[in-house]
């Protein structure tokens, strides 16, 4: 028979060990991300670090089409859409969201803008109206002569039990335009 332990842990201590090695774990894993996304090595440049690069990259000077998702239409007598996402970046700060809802294409017009939280993360801005969305603005490493880009939005969620959310945005200089 084992001997039982002379000194257990309260419930109040075991808790505070799991909170503190939740909040180390978490900001590991934030700095670990933020390695991974400082220094694109694939093309020998600097990932955007300030708002200014940021905004450049997503809209450069006459602006960009990024893919959430395709938009896939139905051919016949009458187009449908089946769904699909595209947002038109414009470097004026004017975004145009356009979007398959209810089998019909819809656009949308906002807002948007590049802002720094802090020394790691980006925040995009959307603002429709009086309401703003904050996402953190993740880009990807592209790989060497490739002209297709990569970015996302992360929707951090409150508590370190939800999961972080991300859209996935594709520029693909192919691309004609929704």
């Amino acid at each position: 028979m084992r001997p039982m332990n002379k000194n257990p842990m309260s419930r109040h201590q075991v808790l505070s060990l799991v909170a503190a090695w939740a909040t180390a774990y978490a900001a590991s894993a934030h700095a670990s991300a933020a390695f991974c996304f400082d220094r694109d090595d694939t093309l020998g440049t600097q990932v955007a670090k300030t708002p200014i690069e940021a905004q450049k990259r997503l809209a450069s000077a006459e602006g960009r089409h990024w893919i959430l998702e395709r938009i896939a239409m139905h051919k016949g007598h009458e187009s449908k859409c089946e769904s699909g996402e595209i947002w038109t970046l414009h470097a004026s700060g004017k975004v145009t969201i356009t979007k398959c809802e209810e089998g019909r294409v819809h656009e949308k017009q906002a807002e948007w803008s590049v802002t720094k939280k802090d020394q790691l993360d980006l925040m995009f801005l959307l603002r429709h109206g009086d309401v703003v969305e904050h996402f953190v603005l993740v880009f990807a490493n592209r790989k060497d002569g490739d002209e297709r880009d990569e970015f996302r939005l992360r929707i951090r969620k409150a508590t370190t039990v939800d999961p972080t959310l991300d859209m996935v945005f594709i520029y693909d200089p192919d691309f004609e335009g929704p």
